[in-house]
């Protein structure tokens, strides 16, 4: 992996791993034949590709470009402008990207996996760790009146946009005489910011504590993790409870959820990521989750967090999960260090 950090991702917070890429990857093969490009959300894949094109002119090295941090950054643009070229994308596939990027596409493969699954595992797991849900259509008045009698049976949801992410497309509703309002508000914010989302509503999980779990899959490279070799693992949790106007404000890695708990869910997370991989995904996603004393899945991050540092951390190196990225796009082993303790 050759530095190569332009100024547009020279405030990337991949600068810093770009400055040092032989700790990224231990193998002289790929130090001369491989440039790492950061992309941020806010930059338009043509203009990024053709940037890159006209780099090539002049150096022959193969191109990998990768993903920031923002949820923007969850776009199928850019393997549609790769298409028929060299450039590597090193992240989710587009057919991944578009499964778990949309909250409902996200749900519904969840479901298809619970079930799926065998008599053993869910005894294993015990309750499905999913959102009681449903999907409204802001057009249609039965719809809009199936989603009154959601919230007439589940008390207090969420409308939200599939697309949305960073707090954005979400709102809170009570009384079932304001759903259409408020369905009406989130569907003109999706068309804005999310087009093509579709608008759910989920039961709200009162008194939760919003975790993330950190998961990898290899792809066609292997990671060695306690001495084994794993193409697909889940390496901790964050706590992001502490949040004002729905935006993150702290993450840790401790919290008080019991291990038989942490246990159950990680399974579950397990059978998820194998599945990906047989989808094609590779590096790096999140898993997002409410719990009350039982586990529900919300949505999943195909892509890089920029809270990514505080699961490096359980393990030593606050750059460890953008290593990996960068590691399983070129088909590289890596060793993980040993989780720390505490």
């Amino acid at each position: 992996v050759s530095d190569w950090s332009s100024d547009v991702c020279s405030s990337d917070l991949f600068s810093l791993m770009l400055q040092h890429p032989h700790d990224i990857v231990d193998t002289n093969s790929h130090h001369d034949s491989t440039y790492v490009y950061t992309i941020t959300d806010y930059m338009i894949a043509k203009e990024v590709i053709q940037k890159i094109q006209y780099i090539q002119q002049f150096d022959p090295r193969k191109i990998s470009i990768f993903a920031a941090t923002g949820f923007l950054s969850e776009t199928t643009d850019y393997h549609d402008e790769i298409e028929g070229t060299d450039i590597l994308f090193g992240g989710a596939s587009a057919k991944a990207m578009k499964l778990m990027g949309d909250k409902q596409q996200g749900q519904l493969f969840l479901e298809d996996i619970w079930n799926k699954l065998s008599e053993e595992d869910r005894a294993i797991i015990g309750s499905a760790p999913l959102m009681p849900s449903t999907v409204v259509d802001p057009t249609n008045q039965a719809s809009i009146q199936a989603a009154k009698d959601f919230i007439s049976t589940n008390g207090a949801s969420m409308v939200k946009a599939s697309g949305g992410g960073g707090g954005a497309g979400i709102e809170e509703v009570k009384d079932p005489n304001q759903m259409e309002k408020v369905v009406k508000n989130i569907s003109a914010i999706a068309d804005g910011l999310f087009p093509g989302s579709v608008i759910k509503l989920e039961k709200k999980i009162e008194n939760s504590r919003h975790i993330e779990s950190q998961g990898m899959v290899a792809g066609d490279s292997a990671f060695n993790l306690n001495n084994q070799s794993q193409s697909v693992m889940n390496l901790g949790d964050r706590d992001c409870s502490l949040q004002h106007n729905r935006a993150k404000r702290l993450e840790e890695q401790s919290f008080a959820v019991p291990n038989s708990d942490i246990e159950k869910k990680n399974h579950f997370i397990t059978k998820v990521l194998e599945q990906l991989k047989e989808l094609g995904y590779q590096g790096p996603i999140t898993m997002e989750f409410l719990y009350d004393g039982q586990f529900y899945f919300m949505e999943a991050n195909t892509r890089i967090q920029i809270e990514h540092p505080v699961s490096g951390m359980a393990y030593g190196d606050p750059n460890l999960i953008a290593k990996l990225m960068v590691a399983a796009a070129l088909g590289v082993k890596y060793d993980i260090p040993a989780k720390k303790d505490g």
